[in-house]
């Protein structure tokens, strides 16, 4: 019986419960914006009438709260959202709740907050009040602009059902969203300090490499200096009896020609032919050749030879080097004698004022009374050069 007695007045009272909040009137009197965010305000005013009128709200006109103002001084009292002055004017209007907040712009952070002032209980008095923030960044398109329009709504429900739970659980979610865009902008930031930094290093690499080439590519060779590293013979028996193999070495001019890209030089070079004397086999009486003789008899005999000519040069710069193909010929003479050679070789240079080359070629001469040759007199010569 006893239950239902209850069952009884829970059909009668509820009904009569939401018809009576129904009756609560509400103005709502929106939200007022800074300037530069005076776009967000249509949307938040809109998100709170359309959430107290689902919750059964009677929404207030502007004539409930009039109260003898005019229309100038009413819109003043609205447009500023001042607390005292709604206060006021609630105090004499005819309804029961004023509904307003503000948006505002704070360094990197949008505020928002909800108000509701409320005469239910007789006297106007400020009855709940909640503020979110949202880091500005995260509003910068669509997708997160939807944390705006969750803001508006929970702060919405927070002013009709007093429940702060949600609005706290989207402060949190807002300062996890704050962290993660924080990291992310760090994690940019690295990125494009990385990506800053690898331009750096490229644009340094490229500057060298520049740099280098023209450093090494405006010398030329103005003195070479080359030796063989085989020892030698003549074609004239009695001489190889009488000496042993001999050693070669050349000291060389070049004078560049200015042409396009310096490829032609003038070569001046002196080159030495030094044979030490067989002691154990002395030349016979009848060698016809004296200065020989006396050579023997001072232990050693040297073939000088001075030879004009021209060396032609290929140039090219292949990773980070200068290498110089060239062919070379010259003529001149030698002890007195005609002596000519031609061939050619390949200079490297490392280093802007040093090179290194190799150099084969083959030649003639007639040395002497005799006409002593180096036998078959090809040479593979091996050397260094001043680079000026």
């Amino acid at each position: 019986m006893k239950n239902k007695l209850i069952l009884c007045f829970m059909v009668i009272i509820l009904p009569y419960c939401a018809w009576a909040k129904s009756q609560n009137k509400t103005f709502i009197n929106g939200f007022t914006a800074d300037s530069t965010i005076s776009d967000m305000k249509i949307s938040a005013d809109s998100i709170l009438k359309e959430e107290f009128l689902n919750a059964g709200y009677h929404i207030a006109d502007i004539g409930a709260i009039r109260a003898g103002l005019s229309t100038t001084e009413l819109k003043m009292i609205l447009g500023s959202n001042d607390e005292k002055s709604l206060k006021n004017i609630m105090a004499s209007g005819d309804v029961d709740y004023i509904v307003y907040g503000y948006i505002r712009s704070r360094n990197n952070y949008i505020f928002i907050t909800a108000k509701m002032l409320d005469k239910s209980g007789g006297e106007a008095k400020l009855g709940r009040v909640k503020t979110v923030s949202i880091r500005k960044e995260l509003l910068n398109n669509e997708i997160s602009k939807d944390f705006f329009r969750e803001a508006c709504t929970l702060l919405s429900k927070y002013l009709i059902t007093g429940n702060t739970k949600n609005v706290l659980k989207f402060q949190d979610k807002m300062l996890e969203e704050e962290r993660r865009y924080e990291i992310a902008q760090r994690q940019k930031l690295l990125t494009a300090e990385e990506k800053a930094d690898d331009e750096i290093y490229k644009r340094n690499i490229e500057n060298y490499k520049i740099k280098r080439k023209e450093t090494i590519t405006k010398h030329d060779s103005v003195l070479r200096a080359a030796f063989n590293p085989y020892t030698i013979i003549t074609d004239n028996d009695e001489f190889n009896a009488s000496f042993k193999e001999g050693y070669q070495f050349f000291v060389e001019w070049d004078i560049p020609f200015f042409s396009y890209k310096r490829n032609l030089d003038l070569v001046v070079r002196y080159t030495a032919r030094y044979f030490p004397a067989n002691t154990n086999n002395p030349l016979p009486s009848d060698f016809l050749d004296e200065k020989r003789l006396k050579d023997w008899e001072k232990g050693r005999t040297v073939f000088n030879a001075l030879d004009f000519g021209f060396r032609l040069k290929l140039n090219f710069y292949f990773l980070m080097t200068q290498f110089d193909l060239y062919a070379i010929g010259a003529i001149g003479g030698n002890a007195g004698s005609f002596n000519a050679f031609g061939g050619g070789g390949i200079e490297i240079a490392f280093f802007p004022y040093i090179g290194f080359f190799a150099e084969y070629n083959r030649g003639w001469s007639s040395i002497g009374e005799q006409n002593i040759n180096v036998e078959n007199n090809n040479q593979l010569l091996i050397g260094a050069t001043l680079r000026i």
